[in-house]
């Protein structure tokens, strides 16, 4: 499962879009730090900061340096102290609340026509993945904009990639190879996955380039603005008016005060999974599942030659465990080596549950977080190395992901759509994933004019290869109210498969690190299982329980139906006898959309 920071793409400072930090050279200061165990509520954390040892690292790295951190946009997002504990209170707002009142309104619908047609095709709300998308769209010679609350910038932290997945830009005219190759900041090898109890898998070339964001935005907005394309930066969205003739769009100038309308035929919004659009279309609806991660930058780890894409070094958190804050929680960890420096490593540690109510705040995450990590980096204290950024983030998942359009005109993409897999962070690899497919479609749309709300649907269509994902996030977990626990299914059942997935090699188990989910290689890994545990099979049953498995059976139906659809259309070569025999604009539309369906939603555009 793609666990790492190629989700790093942050629209938003509480949520955190994992990046491998990219530190600075900070002294350390301050007493020495020990981590001793710290029991609380889990519901009342934000109040009980004071006098933690999470209160202490953050006033130890305030303490050594404030240079490089604050607030700027970017992956990764704030990291002070108060973005911290707002951060554990919107989470204990997710998890109580049960009044909602009125939904935002910042789209509205209107039957009125614009004056004139709009000057550009389309507008991005959100630029720190918009921009790879809004070039890619120029560059097809679309006129664009990209509209961003704060500046277009990337922060100084790597976005971990594989070499191909990178390429996947060039290949859009995106970036140059050679602006491409210049983002680059590491390379590393062997890439390890391990769970307690069982053997280490070793693969290679995932996830193992640490990119710049920095120099990689720069790049492509300076090819965005040569392109012709229009930034409009400090700009946050207030209302969307939908038009039967285009959208228009205001958005205010906060450091001037002023107030500036856009109009174009389509809005793409990329501004993650709080979308104000998102809000409104979701309002009153909890996720089904979340992800939430800590973690910290250091310097120091003198051994730092590898990356852990996914490991575990304890048995999971039972309803009687000894810190009560994370109980009925199974803790997974991961580490990429920065490029700023040979013993620079960025750590995080993350789980998966549901958003109940008496689920761990984020002081009990990551309190945890601080008497653990040594033990898992293999340090003797905290001491030993130098905290250069203590990193956060909660990203919720919901089932009916791809979000589908709620109005004519306005389509959402990346985080905002929930078209990542419920194992990863979102982010910047499964937008490269998309990318070819986005700008075609979109594309297709414009000069089709397929922007109504129905016709957009097939862009962000049913995919099952996604849907396939939540019984492996079910499994992960653990009931929140579960009583008892086998504290060391997780581990058991994740060696076993991942023991089986690398037995087999590289095409079965590549794509499952990378979060694509295909038929055949799942296929080969379930009768595998059944067949060298046959006594384990009825354990996953009754753990997973019937409505998940219910669920996964269907969905993995119309996986198998969907692997069949792509290959026998590229066999007869369906997409040419599109092209040049349905002359219909709307049935070219959707049946071009249909063949994208099938591949991306079988997995079979991933080659790893």
């Amino acid at each position: 499962m793609e666990l790492a920071s190629r989700r790093g793409m942050g629209q938003r400072s509480q949520f955190l879009r994992r990046g491998t930090t990219t530190p600075t050279t900070r002294r350390s200061v301050g007493k020495k730090i020990v981590a001793s165990a710290h029991i609380n509520s889990g519901r009342n954390a934000v109040d009980q900061i004071a006098g933690t040892l999470t209160e202490k690292m953050f006033e130890r790295m305030d303490a050594a340096s404030s240079a490089d951190r604050g607030t700027s946009g970017g992956a990764g997002g704030a990291t002070t102290l108060q973005s911290f504990q707002r951060l554990d209170a919107a989470w204990s707002d997710l998890r109580n609340r049960t009044v909602y009142g009125l939904p935002p309104k910042t789209v509205k619908v209107t039957k009125d026509a614009l004056p004139a047609v709009p000057g550009l095709d389309v507008i991005v709300g959100g630029g720190t993945l918009g921009v790879f998308l809004a070039m890619a769209l120029q560059a097809r010679g679309l006129r664009t904009a990209i509209i961003e609350r704060g500046a277009l910038r990337g922060r100084d932290q790597d976005w971990n990639i594989s070499r191909e997945e990178l390429y996947a830009l060039v290949d859009a005219g995106v970036v140059s190879k050679e602006q491409a190759d210049d983002s680059i900041t590491i390379e590393f090898n062997p890439i390890k996955a391990g769970f307690h109890g069982s053997e280490d898998i070793v693969t290679r070339d995932v996830l193992n380039l640490g990119v710049s964001p920095k120099t990689l935005i720069d790049h492509v907005r300076e090819n965005y603005e040569n392109a012709g394309g229009l930034v409009v930066e400090s700009a946050a969205l207030e209302k969307i008016w939908v038009h039967p003739n285009g959208v228009q769009a205001r958005v205010r100038n906060q450091s001037q005060e002023k107030t500036l309308a856009l109009a174009s035929k389509l809005f793409i919004d990329c501004m993650g999974n709080q979308s104000p659009i998102v809000r409104q279309v979701r309002h009153g609806q909890k996720p089904d599942g979340v992800c939430l991660v800590v973690g910290s930058c250091g310097r120091g780890f003198t051994d730092n030659s590898h990356g852990d894409i996914i490991r575990t070094i304890s048995p999971s958190e039972s309803a009687d465990t000894e810190h009560t804050g994370c109980r009925n929680t199974q803790m997974f960890w991961e580490a990429f080596p920065a490029g700023s420096g040979p013993t620079d490593r960025t750590t995080y540690m993350f789980s998966y549950m549901d958003a109940e109510a008496d689920r761990p705040s984020f002081l009990d995450m990551m309190e945890h977080y601080w008497r653990e990590m040594p033990k898992y980096q293999g340090i003797s204290t905290l001491d030993d190395i130098q905290v250069q950024r203590i990193l956060f983030g909660l990203f919720p998942t919901y089932r009916d992901s791809p979000l589908q359009p709620s109005f004519d005109r306005i389509l959402a993409i990346g985080d905002a759509s929930g078209i990542q897999s419920p194992l990863s962070f979102g982010g910047f690899a499964a937008l490269t994933r998309h990318l070819g497919r986005l700008t075609n479609a979109i594309e297709d749309a414009i000069r089709y004019e397929c922007l109504d709300k129905w016709s957009l649907r097939y862009i962000n269509a049913y995919n099952p290869s996604l849907s396939v994902a939540w019984m492996f996030q079910k499994a992960m977990s653990i009931p929140a109210g579960a009583s008892s626990y086998n504290v060391n299914f997780i581990n058991r059942l994740l060696g076993m498969n991942f023991k089986i997935m690398d037995q087999k090699g590289d095409a079965v188990l590549k794509p499952f690190l990378q979060d694509v989910i295909q038929a055949r290689p799942l296929t080969e890994t379930l009768l595998s299982q059944m067949k060298s545990s046959p006594l384990f099979v009825p354990v996953i049953m009754q753990t997973v329980g019937l409505p998940a498995l219910t669920d996964f059976i269907t969905h993995y139906i119309a996986l198998v139906l969907y692997t069949w659809l792509s290959s026998t259309a590229t066999k007869k070569n369906i997409k040419e006898a599109i092209e040049a025999r349905v002359t219909d604009p709307k049935q070219r539309f959707i049946a071009l959309r249909a063949l994208e369906r099938w591949t991306f939603g079988s997995g079979l555009d991933s080659h790893s």
